[in-house]
């Protein structure tokens, strides 16, 4: 799990709350195809989930959902006696290499806070808080837990998800783990297959089958995607382009530039630019 803590780090969201409110009676809650992550959380109450073909199921109160890509789905009440108090959001990224992320996540996840009370229980209670205590004040405070709140989810995934696809499965498994931990480590070098292969304890052919079959990328694709996050996250902070192609091993800043370019969309030059002055 040490790979996967450290791309948590990386990790940059934002939530942004569009729906905080307690219905009474009967009530329906649309919610079209975004394509957007969002999440629901139920504070108080019961409710039903429907997705259209996919699943249709009762959300009791405390249970969280997410979707990392919202699809058609529908919330609506079931007794119109019972209050019912739910927050909905979207969670937003600072750039596009989170899909890998995403990707690797089930089409939608239902946890339940019986299940899961180690985390899910006191961020629930800690929002109801919020909302009672400082009903004006509350909604920075709300998406500030939200953002925690998907954290916790990603983890929860990798730690109890038996069958886990993409590049999350690469932290779950005991031997590709180990050289996605070399990888990490050594940013500044570019490892062959038959090194990586030995760190994980397998045959160079092996080696590339799992590690494909597991993430759906190469080794080279998932070090160059992992290069270029920490490249990101050094712009922002302030260092050259020059610096941050040496950082992660580059060595031209041509090479890197192009790389850069091919995983984000945008030149890494354009990256630093939006950053104050003051840190540059």
């Amino acid at each position: 799990m040490k790979a996967f803590a450290q791309v948590l780090q990386l990790i940059r969201l934002r939530a942004e709350v569009y729906y905080d409110a307690t219905q009474c009676g009967e009530w329906t809650l649309d919610n079209p195809p975004s394509g957007l992550t969002c999440f629901h959380l139920l504070i108080e109450g019961q409710c039903t989930l429907e997705i259209p073909q996919v699943f249709s199921g009762q959300l009791q109160q405390g249970d969280l959902v997410v979707f990392p890509y919202e699809v058609a789905h529908t919330l609506r009440s079931i007794s119109s006696d019972e209050a019912t108090s739910v927050i909905c959001g979207h969670i937003f990224f600072e750039h596009q290499a989170s899909h890998h992320v995403l990707q690797a996540l089930p089409r939608f996840l239902h946890l339940s806070a019986s299940a899961t009370q180690a985390w899910l229980l006191p961020l629930q209670q800690l929002i109801s808080y919020e909302k009672a205590a400082r009903p004006t004040l509350s909604q920075p405070m709300i998406e500030r837990l939200s953002e925690l709140l998907f954290l916790h989810v990603l983890h929860h995934v990798v730690a109890h998800t038996p069958a886990l696809s993409g590049v999350l499965a690469l932290y779950a498994h005991p031997k590709l783990c180990q050289a996605i931990n070399y990888m990490h480590d050594h940013v500044e070098e570019f490892p062959t297959l038959v090194q990586l292969a030995s760190i994980a304890g397998m045959s160079r052919t092996s080696f590339c089958q799992r590690f494909k079959q597991h993430s759906g990328l190469t080794p080279f694709e998932y070090l160059t995607w992992w290069k270029m996050q920490l490249a990101w996250q050094s712009l922002k902070a302030g260092d050259t382009v020059q610096q941050v192609a040496e950082q992660v091993g580059y060595a031209s800043e041509a090479a890197f530039s192009r790389s850069f370019k091919r995983q984000f969309g945008v030149h890494a030059g354009s990256v630093r630019e939006t950053i104050p002055s003051s840190k540059r």
